[in-house]
């Protein structure tokens, strides 16, 4: 028994354990399985570009499922074949099978054998359904005209698309007729004795020329290959016909070419000559003689150019003579110096020229590339000064194409990120880690980059298209980078970049300490009044509730007096510590001057701050300071009133603090004030 190992096989039944029985049998057997137990599934299944070969399908699925039906709905969405699987075999089931496909059934619990032979007796008749189907589509859409007929009546038994369309019949017209009824030129005896070669084996083709004739009378010419083959235990015959006109067409239109041809090849800004096997010139243009500084078309034809002593000397007559016995192409370029004194740079591309596999001579087509090669020579030079500027910068620094080509870098370069000239500058800088995902898909599914492949902060074609330097700062390596890319050319440009992150760190560090109080780490007075200021803009758009709290260390004086400033010191570190640790994020702890200390806190009422104040009050009095013991400070509490500046809140708050002192001190007092409108 033939096995068809990896197909993959669609299991629909409602059982699990019948599905599984199964699939273990056809999985010793070599299919791979998989399983579906209702419509929704069975048909994401096949929908699926990994779907079946084969669907093994209970007729009975259960829950009102119809096996049949869900099988003739699958087979409109693709073509699967379907093998239905059934616990008997009664009439009414094989109605149900014979209605909806044509690869049968196998009964549930019949022998291994029988379910795989079944299993792939269906894949091998599929796979026959579908050739046929190909073929049959081959023939109906072939664009020639295919004719087949039977050899004795000659009676037409399938005529394609193509000739129908032509001719200008139908098919059941055409059922009646005989090629002799196309073939105004044919009569019987004339055709029969093209058949004989055929009919006889003494040929295994016929063909020739004749017109046929379309229903609305009109003729045209065609070229009939007959052949005859066997179907179905009788002989016939196959008429594929090529309509003439349309290359009698093609070769009119190719003297036209070819005409055309000639006169573009005269005014061509290239020079072109042929020879024939001998080196004799055959055709040569008029840029030819400027190229080569001849004087004249008649003195270069009189040049054999596998002997001609300046072909010689340049290695252009052994080129030649090697395109001539070998049947080969060859191109090259070549210092020229002509026996008329002119001094050139050619690229000279030879071809041979065969008639039937026989080289019957070349054509050369010469480009004068002398101003190419000064320019590639300038270029080369101006690499070589880029190159040794690129080493006076001190950060790393490439040379890059338009296509992302390292052509040069610097020392810093090759060290820091491992970059080799050669290289696209995204391969070696990061290996593709910061390309947008339509090029990285592109090189991870082909291995070969997209034309254009850059990163998404490249900015070298727009310096390129401005011929400007472009600068911006790019995140990249753990770092901040100050790049650049300054246009040298119009394809070639310097790409370099300065790491500025310890410059990004010192300057966040300036900014953190000029807003910081340097004694106790909480903010100043001037950060606070900008937060102030910001957090009162924002309670008059949004009309939330806005608090401040003031606190004044008591007897300040008498602990720098009694323990000294430094212990004064820790006193104040101490308290600020205490504070932060209860305040949210959003509250803004600053040092106000000396021992006093601001809190704003945003979304919070007077009443609120009013409890927050009273609980750092209570901390802090009871709080040890190593040195110095217990101290206590004065409260004030206030919130926004509508129409208050930063100056009329810092006013109040303060009256309310130094009425908590005024009350005997460690102690809160609070203005309470109406929700703003």
């Amino acid at each position: 028994m033939d096995m068809i190992p990896g197909k993959r096989i669609l299991i629909v039944e409602d059982s699990k354990l019948q599905a599984r029985i199964t699939a273990d049998i056809l999985s010793r057997h070599g299919y791979s399985t998989d399983f579906a137990d209702t419509a929704e599934g069975t048909l994401k299944k096949i929908s699926s570009p990994e779907g079946p070969d084969l669907i093994l399908m209970d007729i009975d699925l259960g829950e009102g499922m119809n096996g049949a039906s869900l099988a003739k709905h699958l087979q409109q969405i693709k073509d699967v074949p379907v093998v239905f699987l059934t616990a008997m075999s009664t009439p009414e089931v094989l109605e149900q099978v014979r209605k909806v496909a044509r690869y049968g059934y196998v009964l549930k619990g019949a022998p291994e054998q029988v379910l795989v032979s079944t299993v792939e007796m269906a894949l091998k008749l599929h796979e026959i359904i579908s050739q046929a189907r190909m073929y049959r589509r081959i023939f109906e859409e072939s664009l020639t005209e295919v004719y087949i007929f039977h050899l004795k009546t000659l009676k037409f038994l399938a005529v394609n698309r193509g000739a129908r369309e032509n001719l200008g019949y139908t098919m059941e017209k055409l059922r009646e007729m005989t090629p002799l009824d196309l073939k105004p030129e044919l009569d019987f005896p004339k055709f029969k004795a093209l058949l004989d070669p055929l009919l006889k084996g003494e040929q295994e083709k016929v063909v020739f020329e004749t017109v046929h004739r379309r229903k609305d009378g009109t003729t045209y010419p065609v070229e009939v290959h007959l052949q005859q083959f066997e179907h179905m235990g009788e002989k016939v015959g196959t008429a594929v016909v090529i309509d003439l006109t349309v290359r009698r067409r093609m070769e009119e239109e190719l003297v036209k070419s070819r005409q055309e041809y000639l006169e573009l090849a005269e005014d061509a800004p290239i020079g072109i000559l042929k020879c024939d096997r001998r080196g004799n010139i055959t055709y040569v243009n008029q840029k030819v003689p400027e190229i080569l500084g001849s004087p004249s078309i008649e003195e270069t034809k009189k040049i054999n150019l596998l002997t001609f002593p300046q072909m010689i000397k340049f290695g252009l007559s052994q080129r030649l003579e090697d395109c001539l016995q070998n049947n080969r192409s060859d191109t090259y370029e070549v210092h020229y110096e002509s026996k008329w004194g002119k001094k050139v740079w050619l690229r000279v591309h030879v071809k041979p020229l065969a008639n039937k596999n026989e080289v019957t001579g070349a054509q050369m087509i010469i480009d004068d590339i002398t101003q190419k090669k000064r320019l590639e020579e300038e270029n080369r030079r101006r690499e070589e000064r880029l190159r040794l500027m690129l080493k006076g910068i001190p950060s790393p620094a490439w040379l890059i194409s338009r296509e992302r080509r390292i052509l040069a870098q610097n020392k810093a370069a090759a060290e820091l990120f491992g970059t080799k000239e050669g290289d696209y500058c995204w391969q070696g800088i990061h290996g593709g880690e910061y390309l947008p995902k339509e090029y990285r898909e592109a090189i991870e599914k082909t291995g070969v980059p997209l034309p254009g492949t850059k990163c998404y902060f490249c900015r070298g074609d727009e310096a390129l298209a401005a011929n400007e330097p472009v600068n911006s700062e790019v995140e990249f390596a753990e770092g901040v980078w100050d790049t650049w890319w300054v246009p040298q050319g119009e394809d070639v440009y310097v790409h370099y970049a300065v790491d500025v992150t310890r410059y990004k760190k010192m300057e966040e560090e300036l900014y953190r300490v000029s807003i910081t109080d340097p004694l106790t780490g909480v903010y100043n007075r001037r950060y606070f009044i900008q937060t102030l200021e910001q957090e009162i803009e924002r309670v008059r758009r949004s009309g939330q509730p806005l608090s401040l709290i003031m606190v004044d260390l008591d007897h300040f004086k008498n602990i720098n007096d009694r323990f000294g400033h430094a212990l004064g010191d820790q006193v104040l570190k101490a308290m600020a510590a205490s504070f932060k640790e209860r305040l949210r994020k959003t509250d803004c702890l600053a040092r106000w001057g000396g021992e006093e200390f601001v809190i704003l806190l945003p979304d919070t009422t007077a009443e609120g701050g009013a409890l927050l104040a009273e609980d750092l009050r209570r901390r802090l009095s009871q709080m040890e300071i190593p040195g110095v013991g217990h101290v206590t400070a004065s409260f004030g509490v206030t919130g926004y009133m509508p129409g208050d500046t930063v100056d009329t809140l810092i006013q109040r708050v303060d009256d309310m603090m130094y009425q908590a002192k005024g009350k005997g001190r460690n102690c809160v007092c609070t203005c309470t004030a109406p929700p703003p409108s």
